[in-house]
């Protein structure tokens, strides 16, 4: 019975340990690449960091660079970003033409609860302001560690998510950008530390990600429907190939998921049953050669 005491007081002690452990988001020792993309079209990567203090109304603020250079010499003020206590993450965006403005609109809550409904901002072209709810928690492996995720609904898209110290599925900046828009894309590509890579864990490949179109991608050879899909989405022809084709989907941190060996002449039904909710990225493959890449959301079903 003693035993069986210690054993359980040494497992909620981890527990505890591990439950009190918290990973900040806003450092000067990152750097956030987010990769942009049309449907079908060219990818650029953006890529952020924070740098210096800036005292603005009482708080300490960090500056918000953006570059789009593959190594960076020139970059842009994006705007100021701070982490409080409570592990609120506030952002105010710049104005080049207004270096008066300053509104600190709430970006990330890592301490929110499951079941609450919070006002972020979403920072794109649609909207200023999001409400979401969150809606679980899971966790992601991190350079070695085990990362808090926390998911969040919204009236659009379902399942985006948010990472201690990563940010979110869509980058560090436009969380929720899914919540109003499903193309043109943006994904969190990877985030480097003291400039190596600990998102996605283990990735080994170029965080740098330019779209060349060498495989003609831009042109649609294969209607992709209903998108959104629940119970399945079908796959349809509209070029007539002889050699086989396959496609293949990759969920939203990159990792191969299914490949399907279409039908060259007839639509091809694809079912979602064994699939997460979530925003899926495919590659249809003429042979070796890419001929149609884009994006599917898998909504519940």
């Amino acid at each position: 019975m003693k035993r069986y005491f210690l054993i359980v007081t040494a497992v909620l002690l981890l527990n505890n340990t591990y439950s009190q452990q918290y990973y900040p988001l806003v450092e000067e020792n990152k750097t956030w690449y987010v990769v942009s993309s049309f449907f079908g079209g060219n990818e650029r990567t953006y890529i952020h960091k924070c740098e210096g203090d800036t005292l603005i109304g009482g708080e300490s603020y960090k500056t918000v660079f953006m570059s789009m250079e593959e190594f960076p010499v020139n970059w842009t003020t994006m705007g100021y970003i701070r982490e409080d206590v409570d592990h609120k993450v506030y952002f105010s965006a710049y104005k080049l033409n207004d270096i008066s403005y300053f509104n600190p609109l709430l970006l990330y809550d890592f301490g929110a609860e499951i079941n609450d409904t919070l006002t972020i901002s979403s920072l794109n072209e649609f909207t200023n302001e999001l409400e979401i709810i969150i809606t679980r928690f899971d966790s992601v492996l991190v350079d070695g560690d085990y990362h808090k995720r926390t998911w969040f609904d919204c009236e659009y898209f379902p399942d985006n998510y948010w990472i201690e110290g990563i940010g979110s599925n869509s980058g560090l900046l436009e969380v929720g950008f899914y919540c109003t828009v499903v193309c043109p894309g943006l994904d969190m590509g990877c985030v480097k530390k003291d400039g190596q890579t600990i998102y996605p864990n283990g990735f080994s490949g170029s965080c740098y990600v330019v779209g060349i179109d060498e495989f003609n991608t831009e042109k649609v050879h294969f209607m992709i429907s209903p998108n959104p899909a629940t119970d399945n989405f079908i796959v349809k022809p509209i070029t007539q190939f002889q050699s086989n084709i396959s496609l293949e989907l990759f969920n939203s941190v990159g990792n191969k998921v299914n490949t399907i060996y279409l039908n060259k002449n007839q639509p091809t039904k694809i079912k979602t049953d064994m699939l997460e909710t979530g925003l899926y990225l495919y590659n249809i493959y003429n042979e070796n050669q890419i001929i149609q890449k884009g994006k599917i959301i898998i909504q519940g079903h």
